[in-house]
């Protein structure tokens, strides 16, 4: 899985709708969302459903890297190609894994729960 290979390329918006996005979604980790009630699973399922390339990136594993001459610097995350399913319980299988700069999606999309406190 490489989505690094890829050139970017500037598309006016009609072709840029009839191409296939490299998606990636900033998330807690995969196990403790609900898919019956989350609403970035809605967002995935609804980007797979229009052909699109889903990935999650738990926050743990962003982190920047300095440029070197063995290759770019900047953001990277451990991101993890999904393919959605419908199944509430079972709402997803990995079919890939690596740790990718985010320069390489064509969006990246922040849902991550802001932490919550409880006061007594």
């Amino acid at each position: 899985m490489s989505v690094a290979s890829e050139k970017m390329v500037s598309l006016q918006p009609a072709e840029a709708a009839a191409r296939p996005l490299n998606l990636a979604f900033v998330l807690d980790p995969l196990p403790g969302l609900k898919a019956y009630k989350d609403s970035s699973i809605a967002m995935m399922r609804a980007a797979a459903t229009r052909g699109h390339a889903v990935f999650a990136i738990d926050c743990a594993t962003l982190g920047w890297r300095r440029p070197e001459s063995a290759g770019p610097g900047g953001v990277f995350g451990t991101a993890v190609h999904l393919h959605m399913q419908s199944d509430n319980h079972d709402w997803f299988r990995e079919i890939g894994r690596d740790r990718i700069p985010l320069t390489d999606f064509d969006a990246v999309v922040m849902r991550r729960d802001p932490p919550s406190t409880t006061s007594t």
